[in-house]
Parts: C-alpha cells; sequence; structure tokens
C-alpha cells in the first residue's frame, strides 16, 4: 500500500513538471567522497555558507566594487554563452587592488627530527602558490616569520587521523594556518570551511613536487575561503554531481529551472542553487572517476588535459557534459589545473575579511621626494620575527644608512623616477611606493568641454607631483576648487573663442614646472549656446511663479566664505529656493528673504548653483558658484 502511495504521488509530480520527480527531494548519502581531496561538505552545512543559494548578480556587483573589469551584465552574457569564465591579469590591471594574507606554516617530522620538505620548500610552495592565484584573484599570500616545526611522528604520518588533533592544537588566529604532513591513508589535501569553528586551516601531504604540492595548497585555500568542489551537490551532501536527483544536480544549461517539485528553490536556476551554486563554473559530473574506485576516466590519462566526452555520459535532461577541466577546484590532474572563474574570485574576496587579518599595514612612509643633494627618512612598520629589511631605491636616490632595519636614510644625487621597495625576510608583505617622472607628467581629464551653464570638470596632474604648491589658472573659466592642489574642479564660460585653456605651475626642488591643457569647445553645445543667446529670460523651475524671470543680488560671488548675503531689489517677501547644477532642489524657505538675507553655505560641495526669489507676482535669480 505505501509502494502504491508514492507511485501516485509520482504521477502527480510528472503531471506538475516534466523535469521533476517525486523522488528528487530525497538526499542521496550513499555515495560517499572518497578522493584526493578530504574535503568535504556534510549534510545540511552549505545552509551555514552565507552565500549560499544567493542570486549569482551578487557576485558581479562584488567584482564591481573591487574595481575588477567585469561586464554589469556578465550574467545574462553568460547565460546567451557569450560571457568569458576565467579570470586573466586584465581584469585587474587598473585596480591596484591586492588582498595581503598571511600564512602561518607547520612542518610535521617524525619523532627524530626526519622527514617532510624543507623550510626552503616551503618558501618555494608560497612562490608558486602566490602564481597561482596572483593572475587570477588579486590575492598575495606571505609567510608568517618563524615556520613552526613539531617533531610528532603521529601527525606526520597520519595526517588524516590526527588532523583535528593538530589543526587545533597548533593555530594562530587571523591568518591561514598551513600544515604540512608527510602521509594520509585517504586524501592529499584537506580544508576547513570557513563557517566551521576551527576554519581557514588546511593540511596537505607534500612532495618534492613544488608546483604539484602548491597546486594542491591552492584548492585547499579555496576551500577556506568558501569554495566547493566544481562537482559538488551542494544540497545533496556527499554526492557527485552526476549521482544527484533532478532537484539536486547542477545541470549543462545555464537557464534551466527548478520545477515545481523543488519546493524550496522553485523556478530558481539550477547552477545557483545546486552544483557549487556558481553559474560560470560549468556543470562537472566528477572529473576523475579513478578516485572513486571506477575504471573509466573522465579526463585522458596522457596528460593533454582532455575531457572525454565519450565517457562522460549526460546530465539527467540529456545533455552531455562538458566541465572545464582546468577549475582550480576541479578534480583533473593537478597539471590541468589553472584557472578560477570570477564568480569563484568574488566569493572568496567575501570570506577574507572574516579571517581577521590584524597584522600592521605594512606601507611606506616619510616624504613623497626629495630634492637633489637633500636628503629623507624613509619607515615601515616594524614587524614580529623579521630580522631583516631588504630596500631597494632608483638609480639616484641612495640609501646613505638603515639597510637592514625598518628606517633609512636617503640622499637625492639627481633626479630619479621608479620604484621604492622594502621586503621583510621572512617573504613578505612587499611595500612599495612609486615616484613620479616630472617629464612623463601630464594634465587629465576631459579633452573637449562646453561652456554651459551647470557644467563642471575635473582636471588633475597625472601623475601626482609632490609639491608644497600648485598654481592653476583658466582661460575663460574659473577655479572653482582645488587650488593648490594636484586636483581642480573648473567650469567654463561662454566667450568669443572656440576654447578654453588650462595652465597649472608646479613648484617642485626651488625650480617651477608648467603643464597646459588646451580644450577646444564641443559644437554641438557652441550651437545651443547660440540658441539660448535668442532668449534673455532664464526658465522658472517647474510649478513656480509664470513670467520673465530677472536678475538680483547677491555676495560674495563666487563664494568662498561660509555664507553669502542676497538683496531685494524691492520691498516684497519672497521664497527662497537654491537649485545645485543638475536642477535639483537643495534647499527652500518659505516667505524667509525681505531686503537681505544670509545663506549658509558651508555643507554645500564646491560647484555650480542656482538662487531663486519668487512670489506671485515676480522671480529674480541669479547663478552663484561656491568654490573651497
Amino acid at each position: 500500500m505505501r509502494d502504491y502511495y508514492f507511485f501516485l504521488c509520482g504521477i502527480l509530480f510528472l503531471l506538475i513538471d516534466s523535469q521533476s520527480s517525486f523522488a528528487q527531494e530525497v538526499q542521496n548519502t550513499d555515495t560517499v567522497f572518497t578522493s584526493g581531496c578530504g574535503t568535504v561538505l556534510e549534510p545540511g552545512e552549505y545552509k551555514l555558507d552565507k552565500f549560499s543559494g544567493i542570486d549569482n548578480q551578487v557576485y558581479v556587483d562584488m567584482l564591481l566594487e573591487h574595481g575588477v573589469a567585469i561586464d554589469k551584465n556578465y550574467l545574462n552574457k553568460l547565460e546567451n554563452e557569450d560571457a568569458m569564465t576565467r579570470m586573466n591579469p586584465q581584469m585587474f590591471g587598473l585596480t591596484g587592488f591586492t588582498y595581503q594574507i598571511p600564512v602561518k606554516v607547520w612542518v610535521y617530522r617524525n619523532n627524530n627530527g626526519t622527514g617532510n620538505i624543507s623550510l626552503t620548500q616551503v618558501r618555494q610552495v608560497i612562490d608558486e602558490l602566490n602564481e597561482l592565484y596572483s593572475s587570477q584573484t588579486s590575492i598575495h599570500f606571505y609567510l608568517l616569520c618563524n615556520i613552526s616545526v613539531v617533531n610528532n611522528t603521529n601527525y606526520a604520518s597520519q595526517g588524516d587521523t590526527y588532523f583535528n588533533t593538530y589543526i587545533n592544537n597548533n593555530r594562530v588566529s587571523g591568518a591561514i594556518n598551513l600544515h604540512f604532513v608527510i602521509n594520509s591513508d585517504s586524501w592529499g589535501g584537506r580544508a576547513v570551511f570557513p563557517w566551521d569553528s576551527d576554519n581557514f586551516s588546511a593540511a596537505i601531504v607534500a612532495s618534492s613536487n613544488i608546483q604539484g604540492t602548491a597546486n594542491t595548497v591552492g584548492h585547499e585555500i579555496g576551500h577556506t575561503l568558501g569554495l566547493y568542489h566544481t562537482h559538488e551537490s551542494a544540497r545533496s551532501s556527499h554526492v557527485y554531481n552526476e549521482d544527484a536527483g533532478n532537484c539536486y544536480q547542477e545541470s549543462v544549461s545555464r537557464t534551466r529551472t527548478q520545477g515545481a517539485a523543488c519546493v524550496s528553490t522553485i523556478g530558481a536556476r539550477k547552477c545557483a542553487v545546486n552544483g557549487d551554486q556558481l553559474c560560470d563554473t560549468e556543470a562537472d559530473p566528477g572529473l576523475y572517476r579513478a578516485s572513486r574506485g571506477l575504471d573509466t576516466y573522465y579526463v585522458d590519462n596522457g596528460f593533454n588535459c582532455n575531457y572525454q566526452t565519450s565517457e562522460g555520459g549526460t546530465d539527467n535532461w540529456g545533455s552531455t557534459w562538458t566541465p572545464e577541466v582546468a577549475n582550480i577546484m576541479g578534480y583533473a590532474y593537478r597539471t590541468c589545473r589553472s584557472y578560477f572563474s570570477p564568480m569563484q574570485v568574488a566569493k572568496m574576496y567575501g570570506y577574507i575579511d572574516d579571517i581577521g587579518i590584524s597584522h600592521p599595514s605594512f606601507y611606506i612612509t616619510g616624504p613623497n621626494y626629495v630634492c637633489t643633494g637633500q636628503s629623507g627618512t624613509l619607515s615601515v612598520p616594524a614587524l614580529a620575527g623579521v630580522t631583516y629589511y631588504d630596500w631597494e631605491t632608483p638609480s639616484g636616490l641612495q640609501i646613505t644608512s638603515g639597510q637592514g632595519t625598518n628606517s633609512i636614510t636617503v640622499q637625492a644625487t639627481g633626479s630619479y623616477s621608479g620604484d621604492i621597495t622594502v621586503t621583510p625576510n621572512c617573504g613578505g608583505p612587499i611595500a612599495s611606493r612609486g615616484t613620479p617622472n616630472p617629464a612623463n607628467t601630464y594634465i587629465s581629464g576631459e579633452a573637449v568641454v562646453c561652456p554651459d551653464e551647470g557644467l563642471i570638470y575635473t582636471y588633475e596632474v597625472t601623475p601626482s607631483l609632490p609639491s608644497d604648491n600648485y598654481s592653476w589658472t583658466v582661460h575663460y573659466g574659473q577655479i572653482l576648487s582645488g587650488q593648490n592642489d594636484y586636483q581642480v574642479v573648473v567650469y567654463f564660460e561662454p566667450s568669443q573663442q572656440d576654447y578654453s585653456e588650462l595652465f597649472v605651475d608646479i613648484q617642485q626642488c626651488g625650480s617651477t614646472l608648467s603643464l597646459s591643457k588646451y580644450l577646444p569647445h564641443d559644437p554641438a553645445c557652441i550651437d545651443n549656446l547660440a540658441q539660448k543667446s535668442d532668449s534673455t529670460a532664464m526658465k522658472t523651475p517647474v510649478g513656480e511663479a509664470d513670467g520673465e524671470v530677472m536678475d538680483m543680488n547677491l555676495y560674495p560671488n563666487p563664494a568662498v566664505d561660509r555664507s553669502v548675503t542676497i538683496t531685494t531689489p524691492d520691498n516684497g517677501v519672497y521664497d527662497l529656493v537654491l537649485f545645485d547644477f543638475n536642477y535639483q532642489m537643495v534647499f527652500r524657505e518659505n516667505r524667509c528673504v525681505q531686503k537681505e538675507y544670509t545663506l549658509d553655505i558651508s555643507s554645500y560641495q564646491p560647484g555650480m548653483y542656482f538662487v531663486y526669489l519668487i512670489s506671485q507676482e515676480r522671480t529674480y535669480s541669479k547663478k552663484l558658484i561656491i568654490q573651497k
């Protein structure tokens, strides 16, 4: 009778949604991961992941917030199979943004001090790890000083059995803890997900193959920062994606959605709630079948990194699996794995702050530039455990004392440009400061301008030069803000000329560097100005008095103080209205002006504003320029 009930229910759900079956919501926990990676999700653990099942557009927005060059419509392009799903260095080229993550390393040897990789090889592994991550993620790892060597045969030779013991006993907060063991019977690497109490920990079976060991480390660190395997069936724990039911399997299609029987996720894209829950990693059935005790390889064993579609089979809807074998979080050979997808990078970014990195910011302080014949002092914060700081300076800037310490004295023997760097002897982080070359300096900003009311422009000296004084002038315009700074805000006045010109004199080391920028007027803008000149009346704001808008008095203008004084041309009582240059109202007070009124402008940004005095009979207006 019970079987008959299930049969009827199955028929009912099939009628609701041909993609579904009653058994879809039943988790298959019989298939257990037995692979080279010991990092697995326990049943229901995905619910602890703060990103589980979110709209994948959140990842795109996170990348944009970090300055990564990715299309805002990346997700739509992904659905149309028109998106690049691999990260590349060009996506980070202009951001200058890098996460610096400290790594604490523990090396376990036998009781007699033998076995495992050397400390030099550990540093080589970290270097290779950075090679793997640097062009993919803008994440840089550096060793916390003093690699810890622990002589414990149990930890070293039974890495799987004692995993929980040593990751809890040997742990430094505010860093990723890497534990190198000699042997483990069931895995080559194992990590802890970031939502667990012993988080940001991973263990690796080390070998003399430095690049291969580093690849395993990179894979496990991906787990510590929240990434699943690409073949994971997250909501159906312990099941490879190909073994999951319809409601739990990530389909090959990027647009297929959950059917009516998938009650908790109905209507969601399968790639966003199933598999690894990231739509820009291909649906992966479980690439390396030999790791599961099966005879068939999905990736050829000739190390050509080709997916064997003839062996791979299809998803539950008949589409042939075509996963990327090069994803770092997959199960292809280590020699094949080389990239992260954009959404994988975004998810890792989302968990880095949870590490609780509290080590001091490592940056160079001191003068931006030292004039020829003069000296200066450059310093970095002292780091615990560092015994030597290696400074490098460009030609023309000589280190006269302090090399090896965290503070040096330098003397300029001539003009110079290039990077000043300092590297702690324990591997990082590296601090760097660029010094500009005046010969390559220019004024950057819009090349064509419109001398129209309300339009303002920002210009700056690029790269900015260290100086006590920048003196700006403009032909046919006014400097609104930034005088004496490397960046200014300007508006350009209508004139008989078809151009404006911007100048800056930069005082540096007793000499003056003069720069200029020729700014032709936009012809379309000039035509609009000609049409405006046919009428002397200014536009009255919508909803206010009709008729001609007349001039009024206010001073000082341009305004550089905290207030301006407004006087009325007659004895009337007026409403006061202030608009910004986009004609958005920023202030209004009714029946407040009679004869004279003081307007507080201290909270307003520099720029162009419009002041209106309005009554039932007439309207007065004046353009106000605020400078600061």
